[in-house]
């Protein structure tokens, strides 16, 4: 929403300074659609010239994840350490046998259905599967953890960040694009070049409807737009480095609570409400096994 507030103002004060300067709307309303079809779709063009499938996908899906914003929201967040916490305490209490059904099959398990999010971000889900799948073959230290994680979250960054990349090399590309419909306007009206000098000087200043448009497409729009969208990237991928750092925390015979608290405080998770049950729900610890504190 606070991204829609942002566009809506770069279009109130770029074409209604326009239209207060003594620009003509018609001008604009005959040449824009043609020069904006022109422009957008040979910017789609090479975005799906440029990348991959899932790459150009992903850019192309990047408005929708722009307006929704992060997936690991404060409620979120505390589903996923809520799910962690359980898994900790179960393992710790009965070891990897007694989550075994969950990580191995989590589209089945009961305890990830209560994160929807990992549906979306079905990256951290896997890590939380592959960290505790990891525990059952075998000695596992925390350098170990680390390591696998580290693999983990930078193949991860590198998979996301290839769409950020995209849109970013489609706001460069938008501005020369802008200048090949500005010249074929040019073109066009030298081959007018028999017409009236207001005839002539029309189409001149429809064919610079295009460069404007290629300019304020990267710069007003798209630009924005991938700057935006890398930094939901980047803060989606904290509940990886959140997932890393508490089980690495557990795994060194941290009581859960601890564990959670360590690795959550990287995500927007209020642990003041920890107590209360509000926003992380603890599980007990059964008798003899350390209690969840």
């Amino acid at each position: 929403m606070f991204q829609l507030a942002g566009l809506f103002l770069v279009l109130v004060m770029v074409f209604g300074g326009f239209l207060l300067a003594g620009g003509s709307a018609d001008v604009l309303m005959r040449a824009g659609p043609a020069e904006f079809a022109m422009i957008a779709g040979a910017g789609l063009g090479t975005l799906l010239i440029a990348n991959a499938r899932d790459v150009a996908l992903a850019a192309l899906a990047a408005p929708i994840r722009v307006v929704r914003g992060p997936v690991w929201t404060r409620q979120a967040s505390g589903r996923l350490a809520s799910l962690l916490a359980t898994l900790m305490t179960e393992a710790r209490r009965g070891g990897v046998r007694a989550i075994e059904a969950d990580i191995e099959a989590p589209e089945r398990s009961e305890l990830f259905a209560r994160v929807p999010e990992l549906r979306k971000d079905t990256d951290t889900g896997a890590l939380v599967c592959e960290l505790f799948r990891r525990t059952g073959l075998g000695p596992m230290t925390t350098g170990d953890a680390e390591a696998l994680s580290g693999r983990r979250i930078e193949q991860v960054m590198a998979d996301r960040s290839r769409a950020v990349v995209a849109l970013e090399r489609l706001a460069d590309a938008l501005p020369a694009l802008g200048i090949v419909a500005a010249v074929l306007g040019v073109i066009k009206s030298l081959a007018a070049v028999d017409q009236s000098t207001a005839v002539i000087g029309g189409m001149i200043a429809s064919a610079l409807v295009g460069t404007f448009l290629g300019v304020f497409l990267a710069y007003g729009i798209v630009g924005p737009l991938a700057a935006r969208f890398g930094q939901i990237v980047e803060e989606d991928a904290r509940a990886l480095a959140a997932v890393s750092e508490a089980f690495s925390v557990w795994l060194g015979g941290q009581a859960v609570r601890a564990a959670i608290e360590t690795g959550f405080s990287l995500l927007p998770t209020d642990l003041e409400t920890l107590s209360s049950g509000d926003v992380i729900a603890f599980p007990a610890a059964a008798p003899g096994v350390r209690a969840v504190r």
